[in-house]
């Protein structure tokens, strides 16, 4: 993984299958940084391939190991993420970001 500064927040990505970990409350003050942000830090992570979704593919926390929870916000259905119970992160495969700028009609 890859660390990042989007907007003053740093996050780690993935090159190879472009997704974006965030640590606690990260995901969210990403989101209150608005669109363009949230763009940013989609396109600094394009995926080279993808093996996320893949059968017996199951995402591991990068800051503990724990495996991560799918889980979707109540306010958000529809959209999934998935989460590690431990450390409170958040991992987001890529094209989920965009998904959740547009669900949340940001400027």
């Amino acid at each position: 993984m890859e660390e990042r500064e989007v907007v003053g927040i740093k996050v780690d990505g993935c090159q190879r299958c472009g997704g974006v970990w965030f640590d606690r409350a990260e995901l969210m003050a990403l989101a209150r940084a608005g669109r363009a942000a949230v763009a940013e830090a989609e396109a600094d992570f394009k995926a080279k391939s993808s093996r996320a979704g893949s059968p017996g593919w199951s995402l591991r926390c990068p800051v503990c190991g724990d495996v991560l929870r799918r889980f979707e916000y109540k306010n958000l259905p529809g959209l999934q993420f998935d989460g590690c119970d431990k450390c409170n992160g958040i991992w987001v495969e890529e094209g989920e970001l965009a998904a959740l700028a547009e669900k949340l009609g940001l400027a």
